[in-house]
């Protein structure tokens, strides 16, 4: 629903709590005529309102269900329930390996179609999410008739106020604990999932140490095309108000500056061991009223002693309008770590005392007393120091936004047409960003980070074959190794670093497959490199998504393709929230059958290639506008037309190459400038010149072949580089027409 039939559901059911408990639903019908969706909503809140539980779409587990199994799992206790979940404990009863789990189940509070499609999106959005301190999605399903289930990773941990609490933590280990949490709300901000309901009850503290970011049930996936519709906001009246922001209490729609906020209010919480306001006995307009106007007393006036940086830093966190809040979560927690550091925080105005200050507090061991009153005399080093940090602030914004440009921009428009020149330009620039920002990375790991995964992403863009590239190999090449080059240095660095890992070894591959397009490159060894590596990290991390999926690539590769065709199969068979590894069976599929193919099994190969076939169909009629989703139907229908050949069936190979001719044909039309898919027609047209001449259907080869020649002389005369299939093709052709002649 829109937020304006929020606002007339939230007014209807306001008007009908003022008739009769029998009037009330003849009202709402009256009310809201002709909109089922907004009766539908409406009267689960009215029902909700009137502390009246509507009937659930199946009887909801309750504590009979102890014993019993749910899929793999055997539920053993109830651990927690909220407005819209019940999670139990449940350990693993196949006998395959010992497990304990947290089963959540849809809560009956709100039992609707829509109650059901938003615990779907909490689905959809931890099948996003794989960072250690998020708690994982492992398996989902269904119960009965449509009652969802979700199994999650088992969290023996904490709520982190209690946490700090018990154990007396001084300030830095809570900074140092609440550091985690940004990390891990900061990663879901990355992938566009807005939590919307941070508090420290779905904040858990192993004994280890290690935070866990818990309930996504009303969390926003966001959609830069406006097109998913936001289920959760009929949800405000059951939210935890003491942590949401002004504007998610009016109703208004949220962005990440709603999470920055709540992250405000639980860091002033861990510090002073209160909430900054009091909502205690106050109607939801005197909670918007008193945190959209008011101004919470600073957190050093409730714990004397606390450094005023500190009441800079929550006080920026907890503005009432987004706009005048840290600008990200990462900037949130770089500013704490500014102040872990002694060096100035952000949000604190830059003082020419204060900047000397914290610099000689740094450095107070070489400088003494001295070096203080130079720092005081020396005006000019004042001005200059504010310059500078006018100039990081400037600097973390511009990352931010090329980091855009590099990823969000370049994914966005990757798939649609007539954008080749302006992918070409973006590349370009970024290139030139990424080189500048080289020069001052040096050890620092957050700007390493970003190198390897910016240097990579644009080797892709540049000349990655698997994917809509630009057909600059060499270009691809370099930048590629400047990924592998910083990611090392990381490794080297930080050696538990999950994520850096998994990225060094997708590195490793696409520096592999770049160098089979770069003649003199040693591509093989580069392969058993990166099939080593992975095989290593997964025994490292034997539970993780990730490391699984690596371990499946390197298996392709290595080439295994039996057991990589069997991985991915386990990882889509977690759950459908895994469907995205689908399109890895599709290509593991028809690479497979080409193998079955060559060995004389065509009926395995063909039941490999209709699979391939399935999927990326299905994929093409999702996203009819994806280009990459259309060109790999067309190498599936390719392959299927060879084995169509190969059983000497020629008119069944004729028939499926022109349903690839016909997807390429529409690619060169929609994008002139992509030469490289003038090149897979030139293919496409030489086999069926070839074919039609070998079914003596000559008139109909000649007219194959003279689009070949035209196609293939027009790009031999512009200033593509022609490989030597090219070469060989357009050869072909020219020798075959002149032969019809």
């Amino acid at each position: 629903m829109t937020q304006e039939d929020w606002r007339e559901v939230d007014a209807a059911v306001a008007d009908a709590l003022e008739l009769a408990a029998a009037d009330r639903a003849a009202f709402l019908r009256q009310r809201l005529q002709g909109r089922e969706d907004l009766i539908g909503e409406a009267g689960s809140l009215l029902s909700y309102s009137e502390g009246d539980q509507p009937e659930p779409i199946v009887a909801p587990p309750s504590t009979t269900w102890i014993g019993r199994q749910v899929g793999p799992y055997r539920i053993t206790a109830i651990a927690g329930e909220g407005g819209m979940g019940v999670v139990w404990s449940a350990e693993r009863a196949d006998g395959q390996f010992q497990r304990r789990v947290a089963v959540k189940f849809l809560s009956t509070l709100f039992p609707t179609p829509a109650s059901v499609e938003r615990f779907l999106m909490e689905r959809d959005i931890l099948a996003l999410l794989d960072h250690p301190n998020i708690a994982r999605l492992l398996d989902a399903g269904m119960v009965g008739q449509g009652y969802p289930y979700l199994v999650m990773e088992w969290v023996d941990g904490q709520r982190i106020d209690e946490y700090c609490r018990e154990r007396r933590l001084g300030v830095a280990p809570i900074l140092e604990l609440f550091r985690q949490v940004c990390l891990a709300v900061e990663f879901a901000h990355r992938r566009l999932v807005v939590h919307r309901d941070l508090k420290p009850s779905n904040l858990l503290v192993t004994a280890e140490g290690q935070v866990k970011l818990l309930d996504f049930g009303i969390a926003k996936l966001g959609d830069p095309g406006g097109a998913r519709q936001d289920l959760t906001s009929p949800l405000a009246r059951v939210l935890t108000a003491e942590y949401a922001s002004p504007e998610h209490l009016r109703g208004e729609p949220v962005t990440t500056a709603t999470d920055v906020y709540s992250l405000g209010v639980v860091l002033y919480e861990l510090l002073t061991g209160e909430r900054p306001f009091d909502f205690e006995g106050k109607t939801l307009g005197q909670m918007v009223e008193q945190a959209g106007v008011a101004e919470p007393a600073k957190p050093s006036a409730r714990r004397p002693g606390l450094a005023a940086e500190l009441d800079a830093i929550v006080g920026k966190a907890l503005r009432p309008q987004p706009a005048e809040r840290y600008g990200s979560v990462f900037e949130m927690a770089a500013d704490l770590e500014n102040f872990l550091a002694g060096r100035p925080v952000k949000a604190r105005p830059a003082s020419p005392l204060y900047v000397a200050a914290k610099f000689v507090r740094r450095n107070w061991l070489p400088l003494g007393a001295a070096a203080l009153a130079l720092a005081l005399i020396a005006g000019s080093a004042i001005v200059a120091t504010r310059q500078r940090i006018q100039a990081e602030r400037r600097f973390t914004q511009l990352r931010q936004l090329a980091g855009a440009v590099i990823f969000e921009f370049q994914d966005n428009i990757s798939h649609l047409n007539g954008t080749l020149e302006v992918r070409r330009l973006m590349v370009k620039r970024s290139l030139e960003y990424l080189d500048s920002l080289a020069a001052d990375a040096q050890d620092d790991p957050q700007l390493l980070y970003e190198l390897g995964r910016g240097y990579d992403r644009l080797a892709q863009v540049q000349g990655k074959p698997s994917v809509a590239n630009l057909g600059d190999f060499p270009g691809a090449l370099t930048s590629v190794r400047k990924a592998q080059a910083a990611l090392e240095r990381l490794r080297k660095l930080r050696p538990a670093d999950f994520d850096a890992a998994c990225t060094l070894g997708d590195v490793l591959f696409d520096v592999a497959v770049i160098q089979q397009r770069v003649p003199g490159e040693d591509y093989q060894s580069t392969f058993r490199q990166g099939i080593a590596y992975w095989e290593n990290l997964e025994k490292q991390y034997p539970d993780r998504e990730r490391a699984l999926n690596g371990l499946a690539g390197a298996m392709f590769f290595k080439p295994d393709l039996e057991r990589a065709l069997a991985l991915y199969e386990q990882l889509a068979a977690r759950g459908p929230q895994n469907s995205r590894f689908l399109r890895d069976i599709a290509l593991v599929s028809r690479t497979l059958a080409t193998q079955t193919d060559r060995r004389g099994d065509y009926e395995r190969s063909r039941r490999l290639l209709d699979r391939a076939v399935e999927i990326d169909s299905q994929r093409v009629q999702q996203q009819p506008l994806d280009r990459q989703a259309r060109l790999e139907l067309s190498f599936d229908l390719s392959e299927l037309a060879t084995w169509h050949e190969h059983t000497n069936d020629l008119p069944g190979a004729v028939r499926v190459f022109e349903q690839v001719l016909a997807i390429r044909d529409d690619l060169v039309r929609q994008d002139d400038r992509d030469e490289q898919a003038k090149d897979r027609l030139l293919f496409v047209l030489c086999q069926l010149g070839r074919l039609h001449d070998r079914l003596h259907e000559y008139a109909e080869s000649a007219r194959y072949y003279r689009r070949a020649v035209d196609l293939g002389e027009a790009l031999a005369r512009g200033n593509s580089r022609p490989n030597q299939q090219f070469a060989g093709l357009l050869e072909m052709a020219k020798q075959s027409l002149a032969a019809h002649r």
